[in-house]
């Protein structure tokens, strides 16, 4: 039996997968298409839905000017980074926060925010004789998301355990490649002179600090 050339070939696989086969491929293809994109929404939107984001920043924000999307965009540039946002109230850090966790959603990555008393009081809850919470899987809960905001950092008291804690969280995200946005009103050198240089280490490494230094929008 002759073989048969490559354009006799080609001609065969093109008369069987022609006309109405042809287009009923493309059409389960399609159907199948969003079919995946309607499951994504979905996940998209139950992954926001439990991230924890307060009402008042849930939704779109107003027009924010270049710097603050720049910095917006260097806070999502590396999936393990560790970012400390920091600057005076009002100029969009916890909206910057919340829209890096509205943009991780959609991608489909747990994300969760959390003010930093918020988080040593869920985790203090833990040691009362009644709880039912264990410490290390509060821990884990809240440094498994693939991102995690702390926000108004400034606020903790400072004591020797919040400290610990506070290493403990940036350590856990650290070795397991997370992402962490430290929020605070602190200056740089406020929030290095207040923490554990080995955190501070561990943010220079895969991060850094980002000075919202633009004027409040506040007062705009």
């Amino acid at each position: 039996m002759t073989p048969e050339t490559t354009e006799q070939i080609c001609s065969r696989l093109n008369l069987a997968f022609s006309g109405e086969k042809l287009a009923g491929i493309s059409e389960r293809m399609d159907r199948a298409a969003e079919h995946v994109n309607a499951e994504k929404l979905i996940r998209a939107k139950d992954l926001l839905k439990a991230s924890g984001i307060p009402a008042r920043h849930s939704r779109a924000p107003r027009l924010m000017d270049d710097d603050w999307h720049s910095a917006l965009e260097l806070v999502s540039s590396r999936p393990d980074g560790i970012w400390v946002v920091h600057g005076k109230p009002g100029t969009g850090k916890t909206q910057l926060g919340v829209e890096a966790i509205r943009a991780a959603c959609a991608d489909g990555h747990s994300a969760q925010w959390v003010t930093t008393l918020d988080l040593l009081i869920t985790l203090r809850d833990c040691f009362r004789a009644d709880s039912k919470r264990d410490e290390i899987e509060t821990l884990n809960g809240f440094t498994s998301k693939k991102l995690l905001v702390l926000d108004e950092f400034h606020r903790r008291k400072g004591s020797d355990w919040d400290s610990q804690t506070v290493f403990q969280i940036v350590d856990r995200v650290y070795f397991k490649m997370h992402r962490l946005i430290i929020i605070t009103n602190q200056t740089e050198l406020e929030f290095v002179a207040s923490t554990d240089p080995a955190m501070v280490s561990r943010i220079r490494e895969v991060g850094g600090f980002i000075d919202c230094k633009w004027q409040s929008f506040r007062s705009t």
